[in-house]
């Protein structure tokens, strides 16, 4: 793990090189972007799973209603024949 690394580094006193600054930036830059890419990913999980709750439960209201239509029909049908 890099992090324990750095820790062991600063630590024992010893100075980074430029090049190994030059990592440690590139690191904390990258791990800023994962932790952002990650709130965002979040973020469109959740609001996919309350949009796919909504489509859901517009589908059921359009069954329901189908499903009422044809018993209501069917009755409709018997109640003339009499």
């Amino acid at each position: 793990d890099y992090e324990l690394v750095l820790s062991r580094n600063h630590t024992g006193g010893v100075t980074l090189s430029n090049s190994e600054e030059h990592i440690e930036r590139q690191y904390y830059h990258f791990k800023d972007r994962y932790e952002k890419l990650k709130a965002n990913l979040i973020v469109k999980i959740k609001l996919l799973d309350d949009n796919r709750i909504k489509v859901m439960q517009q589908q059921l209201i359009l069954f329901h209603n189908a499903i009422a239509n044809y018993f209501l029909s069917i009755q409709k049908q018997f109640n003339y024949e009499k």
